[in-house]
């Protein structure tokens, strides 16, 4: 008599790996593109730039205490995302793991 095993426990960790392995690739893109968009005077807000993926989320920000006051003369978070959509699409929409892509600012 053939046995059924049950390799959903394995299969959940393998989606949520690569899950997670799109968020990181797709957080750098965005990253990559802020640290070109953003406002240079002395390098401290780009050096500060940094991303990070938990729950399925990625979060890209700055760790100096100005950035939202420079920011908000000289956007570069916002404008870094939009132009990365497409090819945030592309990383989930290639290879295993196919996805649709919700994304939230």
């Amino acid at each position: 008599m053939a046995r059924i095993r049950d390799n959903s426990k394995q299969l959940l960790a393998k989606i949520d790996q690569l899950v997670s392995d799109k968020l990181n690739e797709s957080a750098q893109v965005v990253e990559g593109k802020a640290a070109e968009l953003v406002h240079v005077r002395t390098g401290a807000t780009k050096e500060s730039l940094q991303h990070e993926v938990s729950e399925k989320v990625a979060t890209i920000g700055v760790t100096t205490p100005y950035a939202p006051h420079l920011e908000s003369r000289y956007p570069f978070l916002r404008p870094a995302l939009h132009s990365s959509l497409s090819r945030i699409r592309k990383i989930f929409n290639r290879g295993p793991g196919r996805a649709a892509v919700s994304i939230r600012e």
